[in-house]
């Protein structure tokens, strides 16, 4: 397989196989672009239990919508001058109040009967991981704090 898309993997690793092994197909078929693959892996991170209960074309069906009201954004002459004074995409997509997640998080419960239960279980998984992170950052700020004590000492 040609990984020329650089989180490819993310989104094998999160995809079920068939879904994913069908829009890399429609990817390298020219069939999707490459900027619907970064929303699909920006999805798998931040709801993979509900991207794994869809199937390619309820993905499809989900992203296509997404893609046209980002690009319409950022095709903008607007932004395109932005993106020249070193904006990112993303704050771009911020600036103008975009949900990055809108069609996700809005329409799935029409394909799968599991929306509302996987939906949670991503909200529980980003919270745990938010917690974790956070206890980390303040364990290290606790150690440097420590050291500094020490080295006044």
């Amino acid at each position: 397989m040609n990984f020329n898309y650089p989180n490819i993997k993310k989104l094998e690793s999160i995809l079920n196989e068939t879904s994913f092994h069908q829009i890399y197909n429609l990817w390298i078929n020219k069939q999707i672009s490459h900027y619907a693959l970064k929303i699909l892996e920006r999805w798998a991170e931040n709801y993979p239990n509900t991207i794994k209960t869809l199937g390619m074309s309820d993905l499809i069906t989900l992203v296509l919508p997404q893609e046209k009201m980002e690009i319409e954004i950022l095709s903008s002459a607007n932004s395109k001058k932005q993106i020249e004074n070193g904006l990112t995409t993303m704050e771009i997509l911020q600036e103008a109040e975009i949900d990055l997640n809108y069609y996700i998080k809005t329409n799935p419960q029409l394909y799968s009967p599991l929306f509302q239960e996987t939906m949670q279980e991503d909200k529980v998984q980003k919270l745990e991981k938010n917690i974790n992170d956070d206890y980390w950052k303040l364990q290290t700020q606790i150690m440097d704090l420590q050291h500094e004590i020490k080295n006044l000492n």
